[in-house]
């Protein structure tokens, strides 16, 4: 979202906001399905009976994690600090909570810290490339009247097979390329096309951001599929066999949330009031 802000223009805060209603509906579709197939197939049945004591004690365990989303917002919103303040609060939080907790147990993950800093340099250093990269693409794609010629090329087409075509686009797109790149790239050659049509800046952001988050979980590339499969301890073809499923229900959701822009834009404009 702040890649996007940053290149679109739009206030990072109001698309948080937009973001809300649509996450809270992914996370319901999601979790309804995965409640399903664990009923019918009796996963947990044994090891965990279901208790609203258990879902307290998690919620507790989950706490720390939690609490950083709702730092930001609030620090952003009550003028505490800005969004790139709120990125480095964020940062150093949860360095505290991971030695805090490290000391507690008798062993700080050090390697692990150096681990996360090397990584944060080398992702830093790719997200600035591309920065600086997409400023230049804006510049060339301006100077050759891309949008426009775009804009002209799906005059024939209605706003609804316009915005439909637009994310079959991201959606394969979002299989070859990493979101941040992707949003990069795509954002000034479709968002003047988005608001030629008339669709709110901050509503095409969630539809975006949506559709490459897809993007990482379908093959071949599945970065965010690969990673999980690691952590659960099983095979690649497991995991996308169990995502197959759960794909087609978030392309669902994201036909939703593209053509009733009030799941996106109703909080942004209540607040604004």
């Amino acid at each position: 979202m702040i890649l996007y802000g940053f290149s679109a223009e739009v206030s990072v805060i109001d698309l948080f906001m937009a973001g809300i209603i649509p996450g809270l509906f992914l996370s319901l579709v999601f979790g309804v399905y995965a409640w399903w197939v664990s009923s019918r197939n009796g996963y947990g049945s044994v090891e965990h009976k279901f208790r609203f004591r258990n879902v307290g004690t998690a919620m507790f365990a989950a706490m720390p994690a939690l609490v950083i989303p709702g730092v930001i917002v609030a620090g952003v919103l009550g003028g505490v600090f800005t969004i790139s303040e709120s990125a480095g609060i964020a940062a150093l939080y949860a360095l505290g909570y991971a030695m805090v907790r490290g000391r507690l147990r008798g062993q700080v993950p050090w390697k692990e810290i150096r681990l996360s800093f090397y990584n944060t340099a080398i992702d830093t250093g790719v997200v600035m490339f591309l920065l600086g990269t997409s400023g230049l693409l804006t510049w060339v794609l301006t100077r050759s009247q891309t949008p426009q010629a775009l804009a002209a090329l799906m005059e024939g087409f209605s706003p609804s097979v316009t915005l439909m075509m637009i994310n079959v686009f991201l959606l394969v797109l979002g299989l070859f390329l990493e979101p941040a790149p992707a949003l990069l790239l795509c954002t000034s050659l479709l968002l003047p096309l988005a608001k030629a049509m008339g669709v709110d800046p901050v509503h095409f952001g969630i539809i975006m951001i949506v559709n490459l988050q897809l993007g990482v979980l379908s093959p071949p590339v599945a970065s965010a599929a690969i990673v999980t499969s690691r952590i659960a301890g099983i095979t690649m073809d497991q995991q996308i066999r169990a995502l197959r499923p759960f794909l087609g229900l978030g392309t669902l959701a994201l036909l939703v949330i593209t053509y009733v822009p009030g799941f996106s834009l109703w909080i942004p404009h209540m607040l604004a009031k």
